[in-house]
């Protein structure tokens, strides 16, 4: 691809980013946009922002239509984000022609480190969930649409335990939504099991090298089952759990209560560790992921924004040593002087 461009996307009114080089250095202060041009590239990966969920915000205030744009000889590849009463709606684009989200993700791949996804995943089991589905989005594409089929069943199940805690319906109908939910339940931690599996070994090689300690990926299924590709297990829990999840209207258990942990040196990190442990796991998390995706396909895009802020340069000198020497790269920066860790790096600047 030769060129992102972006039209009415966050601050920007139009802006033309060329993708001549492999490795882009993005300089500026803050507030100059740095950040929004990697959210950009994030969607296009993603289908989705890790910064926010309401996509009203991506369009350019007082505009009514937001486009990002990937470009590169005849091809093209688009997401527009519509901006309506309450909300946003994102459609996607091979050139002219709309397709679903599940088609069009996998057609930009990338992995993404930055400061808010530090916080995210110290936030708690959910921002370690979100983490690990951006992921294994670029591992597998149709794992995203996997994870919409179970996140359409538990939204379906919460809708009707709501009902039946008001008398509408009868309890006996939750069967078919245990089902479904189990089902998809048990097929989305089995994809979450195996790209910890296929992870783990690039992830303990590189905390090795950095730390000297031994380290350990763990996907933490919630309850006490832990064969996670156990269907009946799973609807079991559900069916068991039917009492407490009428009283809350809220489905109590499945992979969108499950965790990750990383232990180093036998200590859980994500949970006890400093946010400079957290940081610098988060880090190699995503390099890791990096070097395996990148072996099989060399576009994979390391997106790393905000450097400077979360490491000094002796640590990113140490850091570069344990990246692909020919990566792809497109990293943000207040600071000009970390051209030097990318030597091929071509550096553009915001103001």
């Amino acid at each position: 691809m030769e060129q992102l461009s972006l039209t009415h996307f966050r601050r920007f009114h139009t802006y033309r980013l060329p993708l001549g080089s492999p490795q882009i250095l993005i300089v500026g202060p803050n507030g100059s946009g740095k950040t929004s041009i990697i959210e950009a590239f994030s969607i296009l990966a993603f289908t989705r922002s890790w910064r926010t969920t309401q996509e009203e915000r991506l369009v350019q205030y007082g505009e009514s239509l937001a486009r990002i744009e990937l470009s590169g000889g005849t091809r093209k590849l688009s997401a527009v984000i519509e901006r309506t009463l309450d909300r946003g709606i994102k459609r996607f684009f091979f050139d002219t022609k709309q397709v679903a989200t599940k088609q069009f993700i996998g057609n930009v791949k990338a992995v993404l480190f930055s400061p808010e996804l530090v916080e995210i995943i110290r936030s708690g089991p959910g921002g370690r969930r979100r983490t690990i589905n951006l992921l294994a989005s670029q591992w597998k594409t149709d794992y995203a649409a996997l994870l919409q089929r179970y996140t359409k069943a538990v939204t379906q199940r919460n809708a009707l335990l709501s009902l039946i805690q008001k008398g509408l319906q009868p309890v006996a109908q939750l069967s078919t939504w245990d089902a479904l939910v189990a089902e998809s339940g048990s097929e989305l931690a089995t994809e979450r099991v195996q790209f910890l599996q296929y992870l783990e070994p690039e992830f303990r090689q590189l905390v090795k090298t950095i730390t000297g300690r031994d380290s350990e990926l763990r996907y933490l299924p919630s309850g006490t089952h832990s064969d996670v590709s156990d269907t009946h297990a799973l609807l079991e829990k559900l069916v068991s759990a039917r009492e407490r999840d009428i009283r809350f209207a809220s489905t109590s258990v499945g992979p969108h209560r499950d965790d990750l942990a990383i232990n180093v040196g036998g200590k859980p990190v994500l949970v006890d560790g400093s946010r400079g442990e957290v940081r610098l796991m988060a880090l190699l998390l995503a390099i890791g992921a990096y070097r395996k995706l990148s072996a099989t396909d060399p576009t994979v895009t390391f997106l790393f924004d905000d450097v400077t802020s979360e490491f000094d340069i002796n640590r990113l000198r140490a850091l570069r040593e344990i990246m692909p020497k020919a990566m792809r790269v497109v990293a943000t920066s207040t600071e000009p002087s970390i051209e030097t860790l990318f030597p091929a790096i071509s550096v553009i600047s915001l103001k």
